[in-house]
């Protein structure tokens, strides 16, 4: 008995002595591979951009890793070919844990030489674990620097992103106290949240939220502020269907623009049934030409002008190809929607809903015919619209509550009380205007 207790003393000991060493090599081979993966997905993606692993020096109980982030073709927006990692790893049991630096990159290093006395407040730390999973911890110090005689106050911030290890799954969570300028503006309480998966490089299935809580801009003429600002974003792809839906959500309890308020404001934005062939098509082809308009400018930080410019060439010269994917994308369901626009002004609220869509496969060329025959559109276009709002908005605009043309029966507004509203559809082969059908 006391044989195998020593037995088994020595074989934990031995164990707990050789961990390190094989989750250091473990770590670096699944490093390697992850580096491959970005390398895939950049190529997918046709950004023209690459990672690469410089140095990789591996010891017993810690390593030293050097990484390389070409930019390619973007750097002729950012001004740099390529930024430079450095990671201090320490291996662990069950995983390592890597702190990451840009202090190698020496524009980085000079501004924070010079800039913020030699504190560097970007921390990065990353835990890889032995099954492949990493979490990326990201701090940042808060500072201040001199922009033009004033003070620019960034806040502290941590953002945390977990990664599957086939980078298909990430998750985001962060928090940012936010940033001013002396007394002239801020912006406060910044946070974030998604949960996302890859499905194909440009098809993603999730959520996204970002919150603000407030800002302000002291503007003699037009001050500006806002509370409580919200954006959510939901996309869901169907790959038996082939097909991929977004919608958007923006809201605030209050804006103010130079005395112009607007309260308890939102609007949902959505784009349903979008045929996702046709759709990462396009994208792969705009890529492309985006790619080749930085490439003709070259490494030298682009004015957004010159890159519009340059951006516009190469469209023109690809722009029959595009209408293959962008026909495609023209399937029956394809559906535009605003929903729920509302939002209160001193006069009174106002609210609204529409929804476009397609009730059937097209061509460009079969929308030709609409030209000679308005009509046609019935049997191509679903359509249902609403919106409300104070008639003193419309004050001097009488044109809006007449009839414009000899097919209608209203005008594009009819009056409810104080309220101005409208009602359109599409129905049984006829538009109908407030309930009354107008003849095209």
């Amino acid at each position: 008995m006391k044989k195998f207790v020593s037995v088994v003393v020595v074989l934990l000991l031995a164990a707990g002595i050789s961990a390190p060493y094989v989750s250091g090599m473990i770590a670096e081979k699944q490093l390697r591979a992850l580096t491959e993966k970005c390398n895939t997905m950049y190529k997918e993606a046709t950004l023209g951009a690459s990672l690469e692993i410089v140095r990789y020096d591996r010891s017993y109980s810690s390593s030293e890793v050097d990484w390389k982030y070409n930019l390619g073709p973007l750097s002729s927006l950012y001004g740099t070919q390529e930024i430079l990692f450095h990671d201090t790893v320490k291996h662990g049991l069950t995983g390592v844990v890597a702190e990451t630096t840009l202090m190698n990159n020496p524009k980085y290093a000079e501004f924070v030489k010079t800039k913020l006395a030699g504190k560097d407040p970007l921390h990065i730390t990353t835990q890889y674990s032995l099954m492949g999973n990493s979490a990326i911890t990201t701090k940042l110090d808060p500072f201040s620097l001199d922009v033009a005689g004033k003070t620019l106050q960034i806040k502290p911030a941590h953002v945390v992103m977990n990664v599957d290890k086939e980078l298909k799954h990430f998750t985001y969570e962060g928090s940012w106290d936010g940033m001013g300028v002396d007394d002239q503006a801020a912006l406060e309480g910044v946070s974030l949240q998604a949960d996302m998966r890859m499905e194909s490089i440009y098809l993603w299935n999730g959520f996204g939220t970002m919150v603000a809580e407030g800002g302000w801009i002291k503007d003699g003429n037009k001050p500006f502020s806002f509370a409580n600002f919200k954006f959510n974003y939901v996309s869901d792809y169907s790959k038996e269907n082939d097909r991929f839906s977004t919608k958007m959500e923006y809201s605030t309890d209050s804006i103010d623009a130079g005395g112009e308020k607007i309260d308890n404001a939102f609007v949902g934005l959505a784009l349903n049934n979008i045929n996702a062939s046709a759709y990462e098509e396009l994208l792969v082809m705009y890529m492309q030409a985006f790619n080749r308009a930085l490439t003709s400018l070259g490494a030298n930080g682009q004015d957004p002008k010159e890159v519009e410019k340059a951006l516009e060439k190469e469209m023109k010269t690809i722009g029959m190809q595009l209408l293959g994917p962008a026909e495609k994308m023209m399937a029956k369901g394809l559906e535009l929607q605003v929903s729920d626009l509302h939002f209160t002004l001193p006069q009174g609220k106002v609210t609204g809903d529409i929804s476009v869509g397609l009730k059937k496969d097209m061509t460009l060329a079969q929308f030709m015919p609409l030209s000679q025959d308005p009509t046609l559109a019935f049997d191509i276009f679903s359509l249902q619209s609403h919106c409300s709002l104070p008639k003193a908005l419309l004050a001097g605009k009488p044109e809006l509550f007449q009839p414009m043309t000899g097919g209608m029966q209203t005008g594009i507004f009819v009056e409810q009380g104080e309220q101005a509203q409208h009602v359109a559809e599409i129905k049984d082969g006829k538009l109908l205007l407030n309930g009354k059908e107008v003849q095209l």
